[in-house]
């Protein structure tokens, strides 16, 4: 995953001015200043990413906040004064109050970086877990979904577990069949009631998408079935599921459930993407540098500032 950089101020930093957030971040016993307010705005966060932060003059992983317009950028959790792993796929919570995400297990933290709670270090089958969990829009399941993986190549098995979103005892949703995997992360349609990811077939070299029903554990739709390459990142529409981005090769598609148009939006991006409130907009990372986001009204792509990314938009 390309990491995304926050600057912060040498000055302050030698100075030894430091915000608190999270202390309980293993192997993390510092946090970090966030960037300052762009033009004086007041911040209002409601996209999640990762990315990395400067510490004497060392980038480290971190989670960080931005405004939709992709200033005050905020590192919230920093992996200093170890390197570690990244930050990987980041969800809000319901309320928008907590935010989950992988590192060395699935863990929880506060939407200002404290209160960090690990859920769980590994699947109930001692299976590794993977990079994606989302966590349920759906208030009343209480509950976030995360992927575990065993195996590699055609012998890999990839299972999809559910865990109360305080913790407890994860249950099986849904196991792949052996040789099958899948790249970037997944989501959940708006009631929480189906669960969309890319299979990938390393026998065949080719992916689909598939909707997993959550009351079933079954497979109720798939989408794009014997496509070439791999899939990457699944992202149904917020409201209405009518439309799926998806990342394939270096570039983003949407497809529309209704006519099954297939449109590419963005050539060579990251797979870190996140659909607005509205539908209307899709945030996204550029490879070669830079942000930007995919205007449905206009037709037009956009630039963010540099630093920002997306990874989930608030509910």
């Amino acid at each position: 995953m390309r990491y995304k950089l926050l600057s912060l101020s040498a000055g302050l930093l030698l100075a030894g001015v430091f915000i608190n957030s999270c202390k309980q971040d293993p192997g993390s016993s510092m946090s970090i200043l966030p960037m300052k307010a762009s033009g004086g705005s007041t911040p209002n966060p409601v996209i999640v990413y990762t990315g990395s932060s400067l510490v004497h003059g060392q980038y480290y992983p971190s989670l960080n906040t931005m405004d939709s317009d992709g200033v005050n950028q905020k590192a919230i959790i920093t992996s200093y004064p170890n390197m570690g792993a990244d930050y990987s796929s980041p969800t809000w919570s319901p309320d928008n109050a907590n935010i989950s995400f992988v590192r060395a297990g699935l863990r929880r933290v506060r939407a200002d970086g404290a209160g960090m709670q690990l859920l769980a270090s590994q699947a109930p089958d001692g299976s590794t877990i993977a990079s994606y969990q989302a966590w349920s829009p759906n208030a009343n399941n209480n509950e976030i979904a995360y992927a575990s993986y065993s195996g590699s190549g055609t012998s890999a098995v990839v299972s999809i577990y559910l865990i109360p979103s305080s913790g407890g005892t994860s249950t099986l949703l849904y196991r792949g069949d052996t040789g099958h995997t899948f790249f970037g992360g997944f989501s959940w349609n708006a009631d929480g009631s189906r669960l969309y990811f890319a299979d990938y077939n390393y026998a065949t070299r080719t992916s689909r998408i598939n909707v997993v029903n959550r009351s079933t554990g079954q497979i109720s739709n798939t989408y794009l079935d014997g496509t070439g390459g791999s899939i990457w990142s699944v992202r149904p529409t917020r409201t209405g599921e009518t439309k799926i981005a998806y990342h394939l090769g270096s570039d983003i598609h949407v497809l529309n459930l209704s006519t099954l148009a297939d449109n590419v939006i963005a050539t060579n991006v990251g797979y870190d993407f996140a659909w607005s409130k509205d539908n209307n907009k899709l945030y996204y990372s550029n490879n070669t540098g830079g942000e930007g986001y995919y205007n449905f009204s206009t037709g037009i792509g956009s630039s963010l500032p540099s630093g920002s990314g997306a990874n989930d938009w608030k509910r």
